[in-house]
């Protein structure tokens, strides 16, 4: 009996630990595309300070 609770605790917990590494990956991807459509706006800002202030 104390074995089944066990792995059934065990098997609970790596539910959890899955549906948790799929919330974080889902995650991950949103961090990384607003990473980048951040960079992509700072270069865009970037170029037109360019124009507006060319180095010489």
């Amino acid at each position: 009996m104390f074995v089944g609770i066990t792995a059934l605790r065990v098997g609970v917990l790596a539910f959890h630990l899955t549906q948790n590494n799929k919330k974080l990956e889902i995650e991950i991807k949103e961090l990384e595309r607003t990473y980048q459509a951040l960079e992509e706006e700072f270069y865009h800002i970037s170029s037109y300070f360019d124009l507006l202030n060319p180095s010489e």
